[in-house]
């Protein structure tokens, strides 16, 4: 598998961590995984770690990913999403123009506390 996931209700979010770089169709599985739990669990916040991990798609697969495949996954539009990626890395920084753009309550942070801070509003 190319993440974890794991609930942690008691605090209000499921925390997914990516074991490998993202491409569309691992960020496809996340994210139809991470909106399911989301909807089981009855909450709406995730923090997705995608440190250490890039992004290896074109910006056009992101806007593809952004436009087409999560829409399909029936992700609320309320739902609170933190990727929390390296300082370095901008890799991921696209997706959340695109999912902003669509939409979507996505935010891109590199500090952990101010993630699950912004998670937590």
């Amino acid at each position: 598998m190319s993440y974890n996931l794991e609930v942690i209700a008691q605090e209000g979010y499921i925390r997914v961590t990516a074991t490998t770089d993202i491409n569309r169709t691992i960020a496809a599985q996340m994210a139809d995984e991470t909106t399911r739990r989301l909807k089981a669990e009855n909450l709406e916040a995730a923090l997705i770690d995608v440190r250490s991990r890039r992004n290896v798609e074109f910006a056009s697969q992101n806007y593809h990913f952004a436009n087409a495949d999560v829409p399909a996954l029936s992700l609320r539009k309320t739902d609170r999403i933190a990727v929390l990626a390296d300082p370095d890395d901008d890799s991921h920084d696209f997706i959340e123009i695109v999912m902003r753009n669509t939409g979507y309550n996505l935010r891109i942070f590199r500090d952990e506390e101010e993630a699950l801070a912004w998670l937590k509003i």
